[in-house]
């Protein structure tokens, strides 16, 4: 996922073929019964043809069921009959059933470092020191406190970069804290509040959370505030200056970079489920090895977690963060989506992405397919945000190019609210994918 515009990098700071996968019959619910034969016309030759030639259908179908039966082993399911499979084309491609849940995902130790509160820069910011006072004046800040923030803005040809003092952080309302956050987000001077710390209010608040420090938990608590449906903080300046001692930071850190998302898991009941489902996930050419994870849980009655069904380049990042010191975001990941192999391309900004996808196929909304990428559009048509598709709501994306932002799934909706100023939808598929 992007930040809204992307922001600026920080100032000098061998394919084998499987064996016919083993099926369950289907339940005896869901078979269709054969229907009796018509009975023949009183004194009617005709009826008795139609009756005989009924019979003759009947006893052929009966003797390809049982040959089909007879080969298989004694004790497990039979193997669809290959000559009662429809023609790939027939299948509408369906995902099978997509059970979601909330995950934690929580970063590896080379990101939790006291030292990341010494390398701070830019909290707030903007193109120029008027659009700067203009933001903190239209958030109802008073005229003290932003003349006091003006004293210590750092201005140049680059634009505006200030270190707030902790005293005006301290003294902010939330309704003020919210109004600075859209006020600056946009411009890439405001280096925190590009990519805030959130997570959905429906979760533990950061001040809740365990292992917190008293000084930490009563400075998460104040500077807090909710946007939409998520609970943000991007004081990280205030808080780093208020806790010093090493642990207590790695421990607001990790609760910090703790990403709230949804895992899923995908059923397939029918054996005409398994074959449509295998259609959607194989986008990419990957239809062996999806045809036997899916067959493998079909057979035995269980799950199959979704990154066992993403292409290899996903699969390795789902649900982890990004190497320090690196800078991938949603444009890099959807472009790179359905690489054969865990290594992706160069790294990509917007107007690159836009070229790229000027040689993939456009598509309607309405024939959405795993793997298609979608990107998100302001009226004006800027792309502000990349995600590629998965199935029913779901994405798959990496919001921003900071450390502390995974790989991740995400409903469309949450993505829409959080790149309202994007309204527009556009569809494209890869050529590999066509």
């Amino acid at each position: 996922m992007a930040q809204k515009p992307k922001p600026q990098r920080a100032p000098a700071a061998t394919r084998k073929t499987p064996a016919k996968p083993a099926t369950k019959p289907l339940p005896a619910s869901q078979v269709s019964p054969v229907e009796a034969p018509a009975r023949a016309a009183p004194g009617g030759s005709s009826g008795l043809w139609i009756v005989v030639a009924g019979l003759v259908v009947l006893a052929a179908v009966s003797l390809g069921l049982r040959a089909a039966r007879s080969t298989a082993a004694p004790g497990r399911p039979a193997a669809a009959p290959t000559a009662s499979a429809p023609p790939a084309a027939a299948i509408a491609p369906h995902p099978g059933s997509i059970e979601t849940r909330e995950v934690w995902w929580r970063p590896g130790d080379d990101h939790i470092r006291p030292e990341d509160c010494d390398d701070l820069v830019g909290a707030w910011g903007a193109p120029d020191r008027a659009t700067l006072e203009s933001a903190m004046r239209a958030a109802g800040l008073s005229d003290p406190v932003v003349e006091s923030v003006l004293e210590v803005a750092v201005c140049d040809a680059d634009g505006c970069i200030v270190v707030p003092p902790d005293s005006v952080l301290e003294g902010l309302t939330q309704p003020q804290r919210l109004a600075i956050y859209r006020g600056m987000r946009a411009y890439p001077q405001a280096m925190l509040l590009n990519a805030p710390f959130s997570r959905p209010v429906g979760r533990t608040a950061f001040a809740d959370a365990p292992g917190l420090s008293p000084t930490a938990r009563e400075i998460l608590r104040a500077g807090s505030f909710v946007d939409g449906d998520k609970r943000m903080f991007s004081d990280l300046t205030w808080l780093c200056h208020r806790v010093t001692d090493r642990a207590e930071r790695a421990a607001f850190f990790r609760v910090l970079r703790a990403r709230s998302a949804l895992d899923a898991v995908v059923r397939v009941r029918t054996e005409a489920e398994l074959e449509r489902a295998v259609r959607w996930w194989s986008t990419g050419g990957r239809e062996a090895a999806v045809r036997a994870r899916l067959n493998e849980a079909y057979v035995n009655g269980t799950e199959v977690p979704l990154r066992d069904l993403l292409p290899p380049f996903a699969r390795a990042r789902y649900g982890t963060f990004p190497p320090r010191d690196t800078r991938y975001d949603c444009f890099w990941t959807a472009v790179n989506f359905l690489s054969p192999t865990e290594a992706g391309g160069p790294l990509i900004d917007d107007s690159q992405f836009d070229a790229t996808m000027s040689a993939w196929t456009q598509v309607p909304l309405n024939e959405l397919r795993f793997g298609d990428v979608l990107a998100f559009r302001t009226e004006s048509g800027a792309t502000l945000h990349a995600a590629v598709y998965i199935a029913e709501d779901l994405v798959f994306t990496k919001d921003g190019w900071t450390m502390h932002r995974s790989w991740e799934l995400v409903r469309i909706s949450t993505e829409r609210r959080i790149y309202y100023e994007a309204p527009e939808l556009v569809a494209f598929r890869a050529p590999s994918a066509r």
